[in-house]
């Protein structure tokens, strides 16, 4: 049924030059890498690729590896304007035809760009197992490289996070990506395929071993920690609030 990967981002550079990628986000099955059960999906920031926005996504052996997924006229200056902009990225394998493989990219609500993987053979099939996921960063080596944990640090802003196990429609998007979701992933129809929800509304308590929490809003308490957390990391802008007419909804 697929994958989205939902979020707000507001970046005005690339700090380190000798760091070409940056990582949004490193799923992991713990699997070994060419194992018949790896699964792996990592979307990442490139800096003087084409496209400055790729996904890798491996099933098994069958990989597809830092695919462009962003139109001609969408450059790396697109992306470091140091505005709030919300992207989602869809993902769709299907058997039929030629085990295709579908990636849609939208910018603050609006399709921008299909992608299929046109220079790749076989089906990327459901990933096994429990998963594991880093935000900003690797979580292990990547694929035939040295690079390791910790390792693509994303310097950018980001707020709203949202992981669905499933291909959300253009209409879902369009719809919903301005405000945000209730929570109750097992009674409201409308969000059981949410997987994640990062909403980064904790606040600040001063205390870094509470503000470090990040909490998870989709119901199913998958809560995670900032690493290497210190107290400018946080702050109570909102990127909802970033747009004119629009109030994030204040959770209690």
């Amino acid at each position: 049924r697929g994958s989205t990967i939902e979020f707000w981002m507001k970046k005005n550079s690339f700090v380190d030059s000798n760091n070409q990628r940056e990582v949004i986000l490193d799923i992991w099955n713990q699997e070994v890498t060419g194992s018949p059960s790896y699964g792996r999906i990592r979307l990442e920031l490139h800096k003087d690729h084409g496209s400055p926005i790729n996904i890798t996504l491996f099933s098994g052996s069958t990989q597809i590896k830092h695919l462009d997924i962003t139109p001609a006229s969408f450059t790396s200056a697109s992306v470091i304007d140091n505005q709030w902009h919300h992207y989602a990225v869809s993902i769709e394998s299907t058997n039929s035809p030629s085990n295709l493989t579908t990636i849609n990219l939208y910018r603050d609500g609006t399709y921008l760009n299909t992608t299929t993987n046109a220079n790749y053979i076989g089906p990327i099939k459901n990933v096994e197992g429990g998963v594991n996921a880093f935000i900003g960063a690797l979580q292990t080596s990547s694929y035939g490289m040295e690079n390791n944990k910790g390792w693509g640090k994303l310097s950018a802003s980001l707020d709203e996070f949202r992981y669905w196990k499933k291909k959300r429609t253009t209409n879902e998007i369009g719809e919903n990506w301005f405000i945000n979701m209730g929570g109750g992933t097992n009674k409201r129809e409308y969000n059981t395929d949410l997987g994640i929800y990062f909403k980064f509304n904790e606040g600040i308590t001063g205390d870094s071993l509470i503000d470090q929490n990040i909490l998870d809003y989709s119901g199913r308490i998958s809560n995670g920690i900032m690493v290497g957390y210190v107290s400018s990391a946080r702050s109570t802008e909102s990127a909802i609030n970033s747009l004119t007419n629009v109030e994030e909804y204040k959770d209690p």
